[in-house]
This record gives C-alpha cells, sequence and structure tokens, in this order.
C-alpha cells in the first residue's frame, strides 16, 4: 500500500491527475474498505473536476490522515458555488456538515 501512496504522490507533484486517478480507481476495488484509498481518491477527483463524485468518498475517508484535506477541498469548492446560489452545492455543505451562509 505505501509503493501505492508513494506513485500516486509522484503523480500529483507532475500534476498527472488521470493517472493518480486510474492507480486509485483500480486499488479502491481491491481494497473498498481503505480509508486512505478513498481520501486519496477523493482529491484526485477534486483536482480532475469531478467534486461531486468527491462527496462519496467523504464518509469512507474518516480515520484516514487525508480525510481533512478531501472535506476541506469539498468545502472549499462548494462553498464558493453556494455563494452564487447553486442548490445543489448548498446541499453538498449540508452532506458535509458546513453552513452554507
Amino acid at each position: 500500500m505505501s509503493a501505492l501512496i508513494k506513485t500516486v504522490s509522484d503523480h500529483f507533484s507532475r500534476s498527472e491527475f488521470s493517472k493518480a486517478e486510474s492507480l486509485l480507481a483500480k486499488a479502491l476495488k481491491k481494497h473498498p474498505a481503505e480509508p486512505d484509498l478513498h481520501a486519496l481518491y477523493g482529491i484526485t477527483l477534486c483536482f480532475t473536476g469531478k467534486e461531486d463524485s468527491a462527496l462519496t468518498h467523504v464518509a469512507p475517508a474518516q480515520g484516514s490522515k487525508h480525510a481533512a484535506q478531501l472535506k476541506s477541498f469539498l468545502a472549499n469548492h462548494f462553498h464558493c458555488k453556494a455563494q452564487y446560489g447553486d442548490a445543489n452545492a448548498q446541499d453538498a455543505l449540508r452532506k458535509l456538515g458546513i453552513p452554507s451562509s
């Protein structure tokens, strides 16, 4: 698992998020209960513009050292959208346990 996380980190450092996304998707199929994989996959989805999909990885990421970072990325994204009246963003913030106003 640590080798995979290092490889994903290397992809992140080179902004190769689609490569990281592919590796993590495959790893999650093998290890669906691994919180670190959920957190890193969710973060990767944020970097590839798939924040709505990343929301589904918040709960399974609990217990990961990366969970707070995932939640922070999502909170910032949806807070900005909510400021412009996006009802879906306001709902997403509620799911994250964050007030939208």
